[in-house]
Order: C-alpha cells, then structure tokens, then sequence
C-alpha cells in the first residue's frame, strides 16, 4: 500500500482528492476489503477477515465465487477490447488490486488498443489510498481515478478527472461488477439507469451481481438474516430483478447467466459456482 503524500508534495488534484477521502474506518467491514481477503489479498483488516469467514461458512464455493467474478471482468474486458474498438472504459466499483502485478482492466484494454483510456471508481478509502500511486503512474494520462459514488452519477460524470479522459459523446464501456447489490432498489436502479441514459449509443455495460437464486432455500434464509451491522448492507437479487438493469440494452450472447458461464474459457470445463450473474449488454 502507498503513502499518501503530504501536503508539501501534493499536486492540485491530489489535494482535490486528498479533501474528499472519507476517515479510513478499520473497525467496520468494508466490502472491497473483504472482496480482497477472500482473492487472499493481504488490505483488509479484523472486521473484513470476520465478515468474510462468517460469510464463506453459510455459503459454499463463496472464495471461488468471488475469485469467478474477478475472471469475468477479465474476460468481458478483452471480449469487449477485441469486438467493439471502443477506447473508453469506466470502472464503478473498482476494489483493491490483489497483487501489483494484478491484471486490470486497463492493462488488458491497452493489450487490443493502445490508446484505451480507464476512470476507475470507488468510495472506498483505502481503495483511494492505492489510487495515489497512479498521479505518477506512466500511464497516468491513460488511467485515473474518481472517488465517487454511483448514487450520484451526475456528480460522478463530472468530475474533472473523469471528464479529462472520456468523451461521453462518444461510445463508453461501462463495468458494474459487484457493487449494484450494495445498493437498495430505489438508489441502484435509478442510478444505473440515469448513468446509461447519459452514455453514447454502442455504450457497452458489463455487470455483475449477487443472488441467492443457487442456495437451498434454507441456507438461503440464513443469509438474509445476517445482520447488516456485521456484515454491512447487501441486496441480493434474483434473475428478473437483476435483468430489470438491462432494460433497453441488447444483452450479447449467452444473455445473462451465472458468471462462471459467460463465454468460459474453457466451455468443456465443469463451471464452478457462482452465487452471481453476469451479462454484457449494448445500448443501441
């Protein structure tokens, strides 16, 4: 993890985003830290390790759910690069690298163009301590950071750090993997929604999100009655529910699935769980 850097070092947008950091909470969970902890990643801290593991006992194969999630965005993001010749990729929700060396959604995209350019986005602190490394980074006129929030897209599409790299009048490649189901019905629809209204026609969506749909209902039962104190707030959906953040777009094949079968790389491999769905979309 990197140091922020003090207030003698800072340039003009690191005091910009220095001031708008919220106080790093290490007592509460945080879902990108526990996201981390369950790739064995080593940012996370004791309240993230406790959710996790109580998590991963009610739900069987979860470790192997969120590491499936994180071979999705892998896939869908060099399909996207290969297929559609967009450049502009936005990133909501973007977590915490597992390890320096973890491929990001940049490092691909630049593999199919060279002159993509990526806006990652979170809330999280710590996730915002990392971002600090990219002021300096040498692709830092092709890769940045918003800390943000997806319940105020306007805000969010605004931000001079977003707006230096993506023409949202031209075609935008959206990724909303795993962060609609930490939001209620009456933020994550509204907001999605209003984001995708704003993007260019050919925009892509690529999405993520939880379900209980692959539990016995019993265990199913125990997971919705997880107290949000421990485990902070989650709204999983089912399959209708989740397809609803598709309406209007034109979903690619196979449509929307659970995430380890969307275009696998190995089709003639046995898909491990999910405990998700995924799809990528196109809005005409």
């Amino acid at each position: 993890m990197t140091a922020a850097p003090g207030p003698a070092t800072m340039t003009g947008a690191d005091r910009h985003h220095h001031r708008r950091d919220p106080v790093l909470d290490t007592r509460s969970v945080a879902s990108a830290r526990r996201y981390n902890y369950w790739l064995g990643g080593k940012d996370n801290f004791a309240a993230d390790r406790a959710s996790g593991d109580r998590l991963a006992v009610l739900i069987p194969g979860l470790r192997a759910a969120a590491a499936a999630n994180r071979a999705f965005v892998h896939r869908a993001t060099a399909w996207l690069a290969a297929t559609t010749g967009i450049s502009q990729y936005l990133d909501l929700g973007c977590g915490l690298p597992v390890h320096t060396d973890d491929l990001t959604v940049h490092r691909i995209a630049v593999q199919h163009g060279p002159h993509a350019r990526t806006v990652y986005v979170d809330h999280d602190p710590m996730v915002a301590v990392h971002a600090r490394a990219w002021w300096t980074h040498p692709d830092r006129q092709q890769c940045r950071y918003v800390h943000a929030d997806l319940r105020d897209p306007d805000r969010l599409l605004a931000d001079p750090d977003l707006t230096a790299l993506i023409d949202l009048t031209r075609p935008t490649i959206v990724l909303a993997c795993a962060v609609l189901h930490y939001l209620p019905d009456h933020h994550a629809y509204p907001a999605l929604d209003h984001l995708i209204d704003r993007l260019a026609p050919g925009s892509h969506l690529a999405i993520t999100h939880a379900t209980l749909d692959f539990l016995a209902p019993y265990t199913a039962d125990l997971v919705r009655a997880q107290p949000a104190a421990e485990h902070g707030p989650c709204h999983p959906r089912t399959r209708p529910d989740i397809h609803r953040f598709l309406t209007g777009l034109h979903p690619a094949e196979p449509g929307l699935v659970p995430t380890a079968q969307w275009r696998p790389d190995n089709p003639a491999a046995e898909p491990g769980p999910s405990h998700a769905y995924a799809a990528v979309a196109a809005k005409p």
